[in-house]
């Protein structure tokens, strides 16, 4: 398998940048806080509903309590695994 260049990275090899670019993702924290407080979760998991939602990507999650809380974004593992 050849090596990634030094600017290279895996998801330039992919061809997935279009959707997640080279760098990092950061919801805007507004964002975050409005979704923590309206279903009761930390920012921490607000961030990343946020982001699946920016992304438009299921968020795939083994906790129940976040799929619960966030069922148009979040998915539980076993259900992704085995549809």
């Amino acid at each position: 398998m050849k090596n990634l260049g030094r600017d290279e990275t895996a998801v330039d090899r992919c061809g997935h940048e279009s959707r997640f670019g080279a760098g990092e993702f950061e919801p805007s924290g507004d964002e975050v806080l409005d979704v923590a407080a309206k279903h009761g979760l930390s920012a921490y998991d607000a961030q990343f509903v946020v982001t699946a939602i920016q992304l438009e990507v299921p968020l795939v999650t083994f906790d129940a309590r976040l799929a619960a809380a966030c069922p148009e974004v979040a998915i539980p593992a076993e259900r992704f695994i085995r549809p």
